[in-house]
């Protein structure tokens, strides 16, 4: 699974929905901004990884992004 893309209601409930989809969209655009640095880097896939996002860890802003995006 796409652990790094996906949502963090998906990773924790299996609950798939429009704003869910909304959140993988966001990390691919962050992918494209940062002409394709790997999301997360570093991290691994455990139930501590859903609690850093649950406490609001957010990828940060993608060096070629403008203020707007």
């Amino acid at each position: 699974m796409p652990w790094k893309w996906m949502a963090i209601e998906s990773l924790r409930d299996m609950k798939f929905s429009i704003q869910s989809d909304i959140w993988s969209y966001g990390v691919t655009l962050w992918e494209l901004f940062t002409l394709a640095e790997v999301p997360y880097y570093g991290c691994s896939w455990s139930a501590d990884f859903v609690q850093t996002l649950v406490s609001g860890h957010r990828l940060g802003k993608p060096q070629y992004a403008t203020t707007e995006m």
